[in-house]
């Protein structure tokens, strides 16, 4: 399997493990569950948003030909 192959397959996975967190981020806002707990997982799923978009950056980086 070449280089560019994998590098799509692991930018694609990336970015769907990414929108299914700000779906879920978008469920969590528009939730009726308890403002505490709403609170918590709000800030969960940004963290863990904030780490794929970190991973994607770094990947990239990493992947770039100069």
């Amino acid at each position: 399997m070449d280089g560019e192959r994998i590098f799509k397959i692991v930018m694609m996975e990336l970015n769907s493990d990414k929108l299914k967190l700000e779906e879920e981020l978008e469920c969590t806002i528009n939730s009726s569950i308890d403002v505490d707990n709403k609170i918590i997982k709000i800030k969960e799923l940004l963290s863990q948003i904030a780490t794929l978009e970190s991973s994607i950056g770094k990947f990239t980086s990493m992947t770039s030909t100069k």
